[in-house]
């Protein structure tokens, strides 16, 4: 059993953070409001828990996790440019994650039959560039909250 956690780690971890982070958006009401909208987010997280049980059983949790995640952040990109919360750049930052699995790795694993790692690494620079929204979007609401309590 400790050769799973040696091995997997990376992926632990990984999966840990696309859990936290999905969870984390929804109790921020982020980047789709509050409401019923806000339900959309567990489609994504129900991605999240799908990678982490990939960690003891990989089919079919491993694809399910990356489709469930993909379709997730495609309906949260979706629903991110309707509601106009996230500026910028930002606002389509989930719709990129959305369709970086289906515009690029989904294709390459039908075309050649394998695993492409090297896309599945790739998808985390998107991811990343979420986060980096995320973490601006949290910058942008302290300002604003900061200049409400000077008032």
């Amino acid at each position: 059993m400790s050769g799973i956690w040696l091995t997997n780690w990376p992926q632990l971890i990984g999966s840990l953070g696309l859990l936290i982070g999905g969870i984390s958006l929804w109790q921020a009401g982020e980047p789709i409001g509050f409401g019923k909208k806000r339900g959309l987010l567990v489609v994504p997280i129900a991605g999240a828990i799908s990678y982490l049980l990939s960690i003891w059983v990989v089919l079919p949790f491993a694809p399910l996790g990356a489709v469930l995640n993909g379709l997730g952040m495609i309906i949260v990109g979706i629903a991110s440019l309707k509601s106009k919360i996230w500026t910028d750049w930002k606002r389509y930052t989930p719709l990129l994650v959305g369709l970086f699995p289906f515009v690029f790795m989904f294709p390459l694993r039908f075309l050649t039959g394998a695993r492409p790692p090297a896309m599945i690494g790739l998808w985390g620079f998107a991811w990343l560039a979420l986060a980096v929204a995320v973490w601006q979007r949290s910058a942008e609401i302290k300002n604003v909250s900061k200049l409400a309590s000077h008032r």
